[in-house]
């Protein structure tokens, strides 16, 4: 069940106001704002918490039902300094909607309920009054839409999705968060504004507390009360299957069904359409859940994890949408009820062996003694499969995308009060956790918000690395402090634990994992070395943050950045070696004390190194550091790179150094905007900005200086960024598809032990959610690999493949489907030319690429990829310039092998070489562009014979201008079919039509579709495009038609393409 806090995104500590009631009341009255005064028969109704044991008594309590009024009362809270605390539902476990405190300003919005579905687009608005049960029948009524949100039918939209807002349906379809699209806010200036990624851009983003593209992240913020939400929504899915197996109550053997269960979740096992649970109560344990599909795929979804736990007895069903998020939250959904409780939530990434005996022994021995009405909610929250881990950690304020599983720890009385020493109960179970991993960093879901927190706890836990930027921005954006509660993040300096998210105390621009452990042994250790002085303290009181690098001693140098240098092959100390003071006899402690001696006398205040930067044992960590250090690297004031293997009197071997043949420094070459290079006695080798160092990393890494320079990766194809790490290695299999995130702009899970195959097969997959470049399908095996392997998945399966696509390919525009033109060879008719929509550019002009596929569904569009060591190349942009027989010749050679059949030949000559008018029977197909439409066009109308063997028709001395486009296009006509004469000149002249403008959608009527039907087979038939459209495509797209049989389809294509109807 979810519980529902405010709906700011920061809050902070009361204003007290001195203030009597009545001068709150008369303000209100005097702006015509409706109120509930203490008079009121409603007045205990409205104040009601929904836990009993936290009452609160505001000043006044607003209750507007248009915009206007909420702008009113924000007015009257700023001007006589009282603290604003909207409410939605009301379900906050803090009782954060009454203030959480007593003196507030509470303003009800019950009353903004409204809730409409716009049929054209999808899009939900919602009243931030509505309750998640009515709001969903409400959509589910309107077109039978959904989105993912929240089950239990009390929680208010409002703080909701503030706060992440997790359902049963958020391993399949992501937070409440995820699904919003625009908000309209009131701003403590009492002005109003919508705010979505086209209208007040920075403000959405700034909102939904996310880095916006074009600014510093977090660097934009507002606050103020959200009055309604816009949500995209997607069909309700119809077929939900909904479960429940039996574990039973042993501790001994939950224990294995627990760890069962964590192993599940961080597998692909478990599909992203499985949205499951572990729900532990005094009567036993139950894994439940519901899986969107059909029941047959769910059986297969879910026996790898039954055969784990015993393939426990249980029930099954498929229910509608609605039923299913009934069953899902135990009640009707418009049911809200009120209890006295107290709750507690954790959300971890890793268990050890030793956290679940000590959590399953308190669940035996204590938890099934304690005679109350208590549940405890496992969720299986993220994963690698999990749409809540495909968002970038720090693209929205949601601080848990790494939480594989999220636990909610529920306690309460049904009749009578809470026992004060009820807390140690749900205390005691989370510690059996935390207290036997004490060096990981555990988080807390502020949905279901703990009131026993000090506001310091609560802040690190509900925010984690973000809490450091947040507290800097409360200050900017709310210096009056007028939204608050006693945990939110105030206008005080914020205390810091040990283990926050950001790399150091003066620069908001980085975050990065760091250690505080045995901080002043570790200070000890370094004392000798003049230069350095590691002050790794476990709490700062600072704006911002607790340092995570490397602090270097320098009083001059107030403005510090951070910075990167890299050693070969040395043993270097760990994080580990750091906390323990394990690093002097090391051969590469002497490249962190030479880097930290240069960085000091350049001016440089802070250092990050990677292997002493990142505590490697812990997957959190690790995980948030790979997905993140693109950024890191961006981010630096410089980078130094020491190659170890250089002299410094030969520095024109810096290519031949050891550093660029491993995976991990391809993103530290591209990304920081400097690096320095040095020998291995640390004498500096040159700069990447240096004009000869650039040549020589050009040739040696193949990257053009362009790239270098800051150019934007998004504007080189994904096969040639694939292709400058085709021949770099790492230590660990895994990490030739983990070191490559940055440079695809993803986000991944780590899973170690997955292999090389599978890990790499996951990148590509990121990318693809994420980009619609369909060069990434152009890699290439050799003959050999290809005879071994006859049928091959679209993607890659090793970075190898893409070794030979390092010429210069460039975007200049991306299509999100391939265009297939079939290519019948075979008596299935199953091979098809598939076209990449992503080109190179050679001497200006594109060359477009195409693979060879086979369909292998009769009904679906699916197919595989065959001899994948051919990889058509049509330079010039131009399909005229397919090298035809020989594709043709090569494709042959395989039948044999691959057990097709050839296609019989029709009447007429041997397919011929390359597409050009030179051999004009070449029996190719016909090709779809997708290439941009285009208002007006201009084509050249090209028709000839196999006895025109002219390469050049205005060479030729039979070519002749016959008619014109425009006009007197219609004059253009067929003579029926008789042998070859198909215009009114001869058989074996060429004619040449000259451009002219006309429009796309006269082509049906103005060339005469039937004519065309009753061409020749012998004939061929161009109809060249030139697309006018700031020279994305400078030289002419081919569309061609061949066989006779083929021409009625080729047309209808041809006239879809250009939105004149048909279709393929």
């Amino acid at each position: 069940m979810l519980s529902s806090n405010t709906f700011w995104l920061l809050v902070a500590p009361a204003l007290v106001s001195a203030l009597p009631n009545a001068a709150v009341t008369s303000c209100l009255s005097s702006s015509n704002v409706p109120q509930v005064l203490t008079t009121d028969s409603k007045y205990s109704l409205v104040v009601k918490p929904f836990n009993l044991r936290l009452p609160f008594t505001p000043v006044a309590i607003a209750m507007p039902s248009t915009t206007a009024q909420v702008q009113a009362a924000v007015a009257c809270g700023a001007s006589l300094n009282v603290t604003v605390t909207p409410r939605s539902g009301g379900h906050s476990y803090a009782s954060h909607g009454l203030g959480g405190e007593n003196g507030h300003l509470m303003v009800d919005m019950k009353l903004f309920k409204n809730v409409t579905v716009d049929s054209a687009t999808g899009i939900a608005t919602v009243g931030v009054g509505g309750r998640l049960g009515n709001i969903a029948q409400s959509v589910y009524s309107q077109g039978q839409r959904a989105f993912s949100h929240g089950t239990c039918p009390g929680v208010g939209v409002g703080g909701h999705v503030v706060g992440g807002g997790y359902g049963y349906s958020s391993h399949t379809k992501g937070l409440a968060l995820d699904n919003l699209v625009q908000a309209t806010i009131v701003l403590a200036n009492s002005s109003i504004v919508n705010a979505s990624l086209t209208e007040n851009p920075d403000l959405f983003w700034a909102t939904m507390l996310t880095s916006h593209p074009n600014s510093h992240p977090w660097r934009r913020r507002s606050y103020g009360i959200i009055t309604q939400y816009k949500f995209q929504t997607y069909a309700a899915p119809t077929s939900n299957v909904v479960f429940q197996y039996n574990l039973g109550s042993d501790g001994g053997s939950m224990k294995t069904a627990h760890a069962a269960f964590q192993d599940y979740a961080n597998s692909t096992a478990m599909p992203a359409e499985m949205n499951a649970r572990i729900f532990i109560s005094p009567g036993g344990v139950q894994l439940e859940g519901v899986y969107i599909g059909s029941q047959s795929a769910f059986q297969s979804a879910i026996q790898p994890l039954l055969n784990k736990v015993g393939n426990p007895s249980g029930q099954v069903s498929t229910k509608g949408y609605i039923d299913a998020l009934s069953n899902y939250a135990y009640m009707s959904l418009t049911t809200p009820l009120d209890y006295d409780i107290f709750s507690k939530s954790l959300m971890t990434v890793w268990l050890t062996d030793e956290a679940l005996t000590n959590f399953w022994s308190y669940y035996q021995n204590t938890a099934r003694s304690t005679n109350r009405d208590w549940y405890l909610i496992i969720d299986a929250h993220g994963g690698p499969t999990s749409a809540i881990s495909k968002v970038a950690p720090n693209a929205t304020s949601y601080a848990h995308r790494n939480a594989l599983l999220k636990y909610e720890f529920y306690d309460r009385v049904n009749s009578g009060s809470y026992p004060s020493n009820g807390f140690g109960f749900l205390n005691g179970w989370v510690a059996a956790i935390t207290d036997t991993m004490k060096t990981t960093t555990f988080g807390m879901y502020i949905n279901y918000a703990d009131p026993s927190l000090s506001a310091t706890q609560a802040q690190n836990a509900y925010w984690l690395n973000h809490l450091s930027t947040l507290a800097t921005i409360k200050k900017e954006v709310d210096p009056k402090n007028l939204f608050s509660n006693p945990q939110a993040i105030g206008l005080n300096e914020v205390v810091v634990r040990g283990r926050t998210r950001s790399l150091d105390i003066v620069s908001e621009e980085a975050s990065s994992p760091y250690f505080t452990d045995n901080a002043a042994a570790v200070a000890r250790r370094y004392r000798s070395i003049q230069s350095l002085k590691f002050s790794l303290e476990t709490k700062e009181k600072h704006g911002r943050t607790g340092t995570r690098g490397l602090p270097i001693t320098q009083s001059s140098h107030k403005a510090t950045r951070h910075l990167i240098p890299r050693a070969e092959k040395l043993p270097r100390p760990s994080a580990l070696d750091m906390k323990q003071g394990n690093t002097k006899p090391m051969q590469g402690y002497k490249k962190l004390q030479m880097s930290a001696n240069v960085a000091k006398s350049e001016g440089y205040n802070y250092i990050w190194i990677d292997t002493c930067c990142i505590d490697k044992s812990s997957s959190t960590e690790l995980s948030e550091a790979i997905n993140s250090m693109f950024q890191w690297y961006k981010d630096s004031a410089i980078c130094y790179a020491f190659l170890s293997d250089v002299d410094k009197n030969d520095g024109t071997k810096i290519s031949q150094s050891r550093w660029f043949t491993r995976g991990w420094t391809l993103k530290e070459l591209k990304a920081p905007g400097e690096i320095i290079f040095f020998a291995s006695d640390w004498e500096p080798l040159g700069s990447k900005s240096d004009f000869r160092v650039q040549r020589i990393i050009e040739k040696r890494t193949r990257i053009p200086k362009s790239i270098l320079q800051r150019e934007h990766l998004t504007t080189v194809a994904a096969a040639r960024r694939m292709s400058w790490a085709a021949t770099r290695v790492t230590t660990r299999p895994e990490d030739i598809a983990y070191c490559l995130v940055g440079i695809f702009d993803g986000n991944m899970p780590l899973l170690y032990g997955e292999g090389k195959v599978k890990a790499f097969t996951r990148l590509q997959e990121e990318f693809l959610r994420i980009s619609d470049d369909e060069s990434i399908f152009a890699w290439q095996t050799t003959e050999v690999e290809a005879k071994n392997k006859p049928h091959w998945g679209i993607l890659a399966t090793d970075l190898v493949f893409f070794e030979q696509m390092s010429g210069t390919m460039r975007h200049t525009g991306i299509r999100i489907e391939p265009s297939l033109a079939p290519f019948h060879l075979d008596e299935s008719q199953t091979i098809y030319l598939g076209f990449l929509n992503s080109t190179r550019l050679i001497s200006n002009l594109p060359t477009l690429y195409a693979i060879i596929l086979q369909r292998v569904s009769d009904i679906e569009e699916e197919f595989t990829r065959v001899s994948p060591d051919l990889l058509v190349e049509m330079s010039g942009g131009n399909l005229w310039n397919i090298p035809l027989k020989s594709l043709i010749q090569s494709f042959r050679d395989r039948y044999d092998r691959m057990g097709y059949k050839r296609k019989r030949r029709r009447r007429g000559p041997e397919p011929c070489a390359g597409l050009n008018i030179s051999e004009p029977d070449p029996r190719v197909i016909f090709v779809r562009s997708n290439l941009q439409e285009a208002n007006t066009m201009r084509g050249v109308l090209i028709h000839c014979t196999q006895n025109n063997l002219k390469a050049d028709s205005a060479r030729s001395p039979q070519a002749h201008v016959i008619k014109s486009f425009g006009s007197r296009f219609r004059n253009i006509s067929f003579k029926g079919e008789t042998k070859g004469r198909l215009i009114s000149e001869e058989l074996n002249s060429i004619h040449r039509v000259k451009f002219a403008s006309f429009s796309p959608s006269s082509i049906l009527d103005e060339f005469g579709a039937s004519n065309l039907q009753h061409m020749h087979r012998k004939a061929l038939c161009w109809l060249k495009i030139n697309i006018v459209q700031s020279g994305l495509w400078p030289d002419p797209y081919s569309f061609i038609a061949t066989e006779p049989d083929d021409n009625e389809d080729a047309i209808r294509v041809l006239l879809s393409r250009f939105g004149t109807g048909g279709g393929n």
